[in-house]
């Protein structure tokens, strides 16, 4: 599939909208974890992403097209710049092309702490460990938003670990299971069409030290698979909406570039009736 198809498909859909002769494609969309009722904008002409007035009229725009919404979400291709305040930007997503990751300094007690964590796949036995680390990361990341309604996380993280071309890895330090990777590997963009390996999450539940080592190993094995699959891996930084988009979600995006992930796209993030400032 190819973006011409895409937009193709958005308008047989009846979701390609214009805006002073360039097109986007928007619906309405409600989180399933927070229950934020939004309009998201999956595409837009590189015309748009520089063009203040439409940045300006999309509140107007979603009134239009969602029962009242909460917020507005765009997806922005990295090269097309940021948009202007009040937008901050909601998560970013970044790719491994494959390879060896970048090695990172490590101190002895580092190196130490990494030769006792072993990582192996997934079995059978550790689907409740799964679903409750996954609904874990479900909780972390409402938390990040503005307050709201959060759903049935144990209900969705079950969802996502059935979903097909789903694999995990575990983290052991000894015999205990102390936190997991899991990819989502049959996924494909909606835009663009191409296949990747998606990062869905990484936790780790240990002390600082441990958990540096035993996901830095989780990474691997995922940079491995994606490897081995032929396609990209694809991870993502949620950033804070309550802290304007800034703080340790841009620390975590910067010490990742300097371990061998490039920016992507981006979702740009914009509360309803949130005034420019």
């Amino acid at each position: 599939m190819t973006v011409t198809d895409y937009l193709e498909m958005a308008g047989q859909a009846d979701v390609l909208r214009d805006f002073e002769g360039s097109r986007f494609v928007a619906d309405e969309q409600t989180d399933p974890v927070s229950g934020e009722r939004r309009l998201l904008v999956t595409y837009c002409q590189a015309a748009l992403a520089t063009n203040a007035d439409w940045w300006a009229a999309l509140p107007r725009i979603a009134a239009d097209l969602v029962d009242a919404p909460d917020a507005i979400l765009v997806r922005l291709h990295h090269t097309d710049g940021a948009p202007p305040r009040p937008w901050i930007r909601h998560t970013s997503y970044l790719r491994h092309a494959g390879g060896p990751p970048v090695a990172t300094p490590a101190t002895s007690a580092t190196s130490a702490t990494s030769d006792m964590i072993t990582v192996r796949r997934a079995v059978p036995g550790d689907e409740a460990a799964l679903r409750r680390w996954v609904g874990q990361a479900l909780v972390n990341g409402a938390a990040h938003g503005p307050a709201g309604t959060l759903g049935d996380t144990a209900e969705i993280a079950a969802g996502l670990l059935a979903l097909p071309g789903r694999q995990s890895f575990v983290a052991e330090r000894g015999t205990t299971a102390i936190g997991h990777a899991t990819l989502l590997c049959a996924e494909r963009d909606e835009v663009t069409g191409e296949a990747y390996v998606e990062l869905f999450d990484v936790l780790v539940e240990a002390d600082d030290e441990v958990r540096r080592a035993a996901t830095d190993a989780l990474t691997r094995a995922c940079i491995r698979q994606a490897t081995k699959a032929g396609a990209p891996l694809i991870g993502d930084v949620v950033h804070s909406v309550t802290d304007g988009g800034n703080g340790h979600g841009d620390r975590i995006v910067a010490k990742l570039i300097t371990q061998g992930w490039s920016p992507d796209h981006a979702l740009w993030y914009r509360q309803c009736g949130v005034s420019v400032s």
